[in-house]
């Protein structure tokens, strides 16, 4: 399947959306030797209030506090008390079109890459839950399945976070995953019965694939449910579009390719056009080459126009970094256009500085 085939020029161009908590100490969890409805419905009623108060920033680390706790606990066996009140301002700054969001969820966590790799999942499922056209209530509910997806890698740790690949038996473990996050859902205390009972029944089928080929029961089709569906593609999306200890990271470009070609086969097709149309060719966060010459940063996405984000330029045509702020909407230029995505840590560049920079900004660090 082509992108041609994914891609319909079907909505309208997205308007640019509108304190810091503050430092707590989280535990360490290095481990020591030892189908959809296809009419898309209005978006969910937004509290614009609570957007223009709130920065994308703070709901990020409180969630990003809030998984490294519940890892932590979860590790040794331990009740915990979980606070997903983020959930919701994350509905909130995606409604109203908050870019700043999935710029924040491009980035990953330098210590352990599950605590990034949760919240990031939340993220990108919500996007795509309102993009199908999810209610307030039912997106609430996806996002936290989709924010303790891979709570059960808190007994796999220490071969999760190995820095070499891992061999097949140690693949037939990380498996067990499913099995133990079903479990250990019951250790959190502040999620009601209902809601667990959900969990559970999503957990388990996140690594369904549509054809059959997935596990852990080789459900299919509509056995699967519609969040299991919408968690299997943007989990997909944030692996393989963060690095691992093992492995470099895809940008995005070539993961959304990816997605396209298993439409149908592992992925809902709908759900995959819908990502595709949302997260666009070239998300928030990444880096591209315009035919300029110049190097530039996406700020946010024209829904309609996937080749046309609006870009903030960062190096001139001669390597050199700009420091002004030049910001360029490319639906509204077109005699400039992106010419190619880049991966901005593989630049030639002879300012090493602004290499060490831009290396630097592929890390989620609170403040940075």
């Amino acid at each position: 399947m082509r992108i041609s085939d994914i891609l319909k020029k079907n909505a309208k161009p997205a308007e640019p959306g509108p304190e810091k908590p503050e430092p707590r100490q989280v535990p360490s969890l290095i481990p020591q030797k030892q189908e959809a409805k296809k009419q898309v419905q209005p978006k969910p009623e937004t509290n614009l209030a609570a957007v223009h108060l709130v920065s994308a920033e703070q709901p990020y680390s409180k969630a990003i506090i809030q998984i490294k706790y519940i890892l932590s606990n979860l590790r040794n066996n331990n009740s915990y008390n979980c606070d997903l009140s983020f959930i919701n301002e994350f509905v909130d700054l995606l409604a109203a079109r908050n870019s700043d969001l999935l710029l924040l969820a491009d980035k990953a966590t330098p210590d352990i890459y599950l605590y990034g790799h949760s919240v990031n999942v939340c993220v990108y499922s919500l996007l795509l839950g309102q993009a199908a056209g999810l209610s307030r209530s039912e997106l609430v509910k996806l996002g936290q399945c989709a924010f303790l997806h891979d709570i059960g890698m808190a007994k796999l740790l220490d071969t999760a976070l190995k820095t070499t690949k891992l061999t097949p038996m140690e693949v037939a473990n990380i498996r067990n995953h499913v099995k133990y996050s079903q479990e250990l859902i019951g250790l959190l205390a502040g999620l009601d019965d209902t809601l667990k009972s959900l969990a559970v029944q999503v957990i388990a089928q996140t690594h369904e694939r549509k054809n059959g080929s997935g596990y852990p029961l080789g459900l299919k089709d509509e056995e699967i449910h519609k969040f299991a569906a919408i968690i299997s593609i943007t989990d997909t999306y944030e692996a393989i579009t963060h690095p691992r200890a093992y492995r470099a990271r895809l940008i995005p470009h070539e993961a959304v390719k990816n997605l396209i070609s298993g439409a149908g086969s592992d992925f809902d097709p709908l759900f995959v056009k819908l990502f595709v149309e949302h997260i666009s060719l070239y998300p928030p966060g990444t880096y591209v080459r315009l035919n300029s010459e110049e190097i530039a940063r996406v700020l946010g996405i024209n829904l309609g126009l996937p080749t046309r984000p609006r870009v903030k330029i960062i190096i001139n045509s001669q390597g050199m970094k700009i420091f002004e702020n030049k910001t360029v909407d490319l639906s509204s230029t077109p005699m400039l256009f992106v010419k190619e995505p880049v991966d901005e840590t593989k630049l030639n560049l002879t300012d090493k500085k602004l290499a060490l920079e831009l290396k630097a900004m592929r890390w989620w660090v609170k403040g940075l």
